[in-house]
């Protein structure tokens, strides 16, 4: 990446807090499949690039070129991985349905009562997650 400081609203929770709370913009310029995309006008150049990858080092040679790069040097993150696909997690902000759990929360817990739990140690856990939820996200 460059390593400039910036605030990504649409990219990472702490940045979604900041961009929240002084109005700014949730444009998401990055794809399911971790590739720029033409959504915000100054990553549409890039459009079909992977960020993590050729992305990068088209972004940094564009800047060496516009004589705005002051310095350039890698840097290991410590991304968050998927273990199923051996990949980093891309944070991207993304619409979604939620649905309020206040009416569920009897029943839900009620139904638990005739619900056999392996390990039995496992209901306590349950029960706290369904007291606890306000909202259940519905678009996953």
């Amino acid at each position: 990446g460059s390593g400039l400081v910036h605030t990504a609203p649409a990219h990472g929770v702490d940045d979604f807090g900041v961009g929240i709370a002084h109005g700014l913009p949730l444009d998401c310029a990055v794809d399911a499949k971790g590739r720029f995309t033409a959504a915000v006008a100054e990553a549409a150049p890039y459009a079909g690039m992977r960020v993590l990858a050729e992305g990068s080092e088209a972004v940094l040679a564009d800047l060496r070129q516009r004589g705005a790069l002051l310095a350039s040097a890698d840097h290991t993150h410590r991304y968050p991985y998927d273990w199923r696909a051996h990949a980093p997690v891309i944070f991207r902000a993304t619409a979604q349905w939620f649905a309020s759990v206040d009416k569920l929360r009897p029943s839900a817990l009620a139904a638990l009562d005739g619900v056999r739990m392996v390990p039995p140690a496992g209901r306590a856990r349950l029960e706290a997650f369904v007291r606890g939820r306000a909202e259940g996200c519905l678009s996953r």
